[in-house]
């Protein structure tokens, strides 16, 4: 992973596939693609471990990637690199230097640089065997970029020492990765100018205008990315609007209310209400009680929706989300809403009559048939059930099969039994609940060994 892409290591999935793009890089398209068939033809159906992977690019390479595999499967770690490069006396210098400690081991890596100047582009593969690693080419005059890894092959941590000029040259690379690390140079670099005319620029690809939008609302540039909320593909109007809520940039307000009635695409609209409610609450809260009482079903708007319920609803808000869930079939999402919303006012009795609501609403869902809907009550039920659902969970014990649903169903039923909100939310009586779990434990334990005695 590259400056600005987020840690890829964290990730077991995207390291494989990164594993996997290495490899692909440092043997090349037709190796690669050999080895790849002959390790599926070679374990087809069969139970396979990292050795036979290893085994097949070894065969159709010749050589040996023990190396390879080791430090990139088997330790936990990536390389960090820093990058810097200059131009004098003919010769351009690109140096790199790794980190590295007792916890951090020296990589071997195989890397490429592309050189881009006077609309020539030329690449130079090396090694990084070492703490710093000199790469000298002879030049008579400085390039104007110097990509560093421009196919993204190999995994790494790596940060640059560039300006924001020559991040910009670097948006001209033929590589799409290259343009991409150049948008997040752009940023580091405080080249806001820079990431406002990509944005504008409708001729550049729709994920590299998108990232530039995404970078201005890191930046809090609301104004640059005003063009973007009219680019004429849905994406790069998404991610505009979604980057506007990192700002503090009100203006843009009207706008966004107009692409919420006019705008073609759902995803959009939904967007918008997630940046209202950023920036103005009150209308996004006016918009998602339309929504709550629409007739209509919008499924892109539903999460964005509830989201505002979440941050900004009131109790009297609690009956329309209600309405809504049962006559669109929404169950889980619309009760995390729920409580949220009332774990947010204080206590009372308009909150306890508007639990009691929540509840029996709940209690319902402990028979659904989806497994992930009963999971989501019975958690719930932990949040605002009462004596009355005590019994509808003792029910589920006695009928559900799946023991971590049992387990979940009494620490629901402790915690309700502890609860008192006539003091606070959340106030503990656990050595009561306790003995009264342990003593129906008991009595459950008493029942089965009776059954057991009477069958054998």
């Amino acid at each position: 992973f590259h400056q600005g892409e987020g840690d890829v290591g964290h990730g077991v999935y995207v390291k494989g596939a990164s594993v996997l793009q290495m490899l692909r890089g440092m043997l090349g398209e037709e190796i690669f693609w050999k080895g790849v068939q002959r390790y599926t033809q070679n374990h087809l159906n069969q139970l396979v471990e990292t050795r036979d992977l290893q085994r097949a690019f070894e065969d159709v390479s010749g050589r040996n990637l023990g190396w390879f595999f080791q430090q990139w499967v088997e330790l936990p770690h990536v390389p960090e690199l820093s990058v810097r490069w200059q131009h004098q006396k003919g010769v351009l210098d690109v140096t790199v230097k790794q980190s590295g400690g007792k916890e951090q081991p020296m990589y071997t890596l195989p890397i490429e640089i592309e050189v881009g100047s006077q609309k020539t582009v030329t690449y130079h593969k090396s090694w990084i065997d070492d703490r710093s690693t000199r790469i000298s080419i002879p030049m008579e005059k400085a390039p104007d970029y110097v990509a560093f890894d421009p196919k993204k092959a190999i995994l790494a941590k790596v940060t640059y020492e560039q300006d924001a000029s020559e991040w910009k040259a670097q948006l001209q690379s033929p590589s799409a990765h290259a343009r991409l690390d150049a948008i997040y140079g752009l940023k580091e670099a405080k080249g806001a100018a820079e990431l406002g005319a990509v944005l504008v620029d409708v001729t550049r690809h729709a994920v590299l205008r998108s990232t530039a939008a995404k970078q201005l609302g890191e930046m809090g540039e609301g104004s640059l990315m005003m063009e973007g909320l009219k680019d004429p593909h849905a994406a790069v109007r998404k991610a505009s609007i979604q980057a506007l809520e990192k700002t503090t940039y009100k203006e843009s307000v009207p706008t966004l209310l107009g692409l919420y009635k006019k705008d073609p695409n759902p995803d959009v609209r939904a967007r918008v209400l997630d940046t209202l409610a950023a920036l103005e609450p009150k209308k996004a809260l006016e918009l998602a009680r339309k929504e709550v009482k629409s007739k209509k079903f919008r499924p892109a708007m539903l999460y964005s929706m509830l989201g505002v319920f979440r941050t900004l609803g009131a109790l009297s808000d609690i009956p329309n989300i209600l309405e809504y869930g049962k006559k669109h079939g929404i169950r889980g999402s619309v009760l995390w809403s729920l409580t949220t919303i009332l774990n947010r006012e204080e206590l009372g009795t308009k909150r306890s009559k508007m639990r009691e609501r929540i509840a029996r609403y709940t209690e319902d869902l402990l028979y659904d048939q989806n497994q992930r809907v009963r999971e989501a009550a019975i958690r719930i039920l932990r949040e605002v059930g009462d004596d009355r659902s005590i019994a509808h969970l003792k029910t589920l014990i006695q009928t559900e099969n799946l023991s971590s649903f049992h387990e979940s169903a009494r620490s629901s039923i402790k915690e309700i039994r502890s609860r008192d909100d006539s003091i606070s939310s959340k106030t503990p009586n656990e050595e009561a609940a306790r003995l009264k779990e342990i003593e129906e434990r008991l009595e459950n334990l008493e029942k089965d060994y009776k059954k057991l005695i009477e069958k054998y």
